[in-house]
């Protein structure tokens, strides 16, 4: 699953796997409905939305060139996977390499992305947060 959606941000198509027609291909069920209320509170007027940045390349601008995938954890019905983040030169991102870390359940018998963060923020987090602000 993280192979495809990172090959595509390769390419430059990045995060379309979180388009709400597809999100239920990956997303668990807590998840999608966290999400879908979130959506269901964005007013068209304004157009706010709880994420100012690409979730899938940890960016607003840098292009990737690369990721590797590492197996954190790995029990029968969850598993951590790490992708560690290569972006195009002559980009500069300062600090440590981007990581995304992604928390998997096994629902219906298909694993499912539970949620998905960095060192500095997390989809569930940010979602519960734009819930409470709006």
């Amino acid at each position: 699953m993280l192979k495809g959606i990172y090959r595509e941000a390769v390419k430059g198509t990045t995060s379309g796997w979180l388009e709400p027609e597809r999100r239920s291909t990956y997303l668990s069920r807590s998840l999608l409905e966290l999400w879908a209320k979130s959506d269901a509170k964005k007013t068209p007027q304004d157009g706010a939305e709880p994420f100012d940045f690409d979730l899938t390349t940890d960016t607003n601008a840098l292009e990737l060139a690369g990721f590797e995938i590492k197996v954190e954890r790995e029990r029968p019905n969850a598993a951590v996977l790490a992708v560690k983040l290569n972006y195009r030169k002559p980009y500069y991102r300062p600090g440590p390499p981007a990581v995304v870390t992604y928390d998997f359940i096994r629902e219906d018998g298909r694993w499912r992305i539970d949620n998905f963060r960095t060192r500095t923020w997390s989809v569930r987090d940010m979602l519960s947060d734009w819930l409470k602000a709006s």
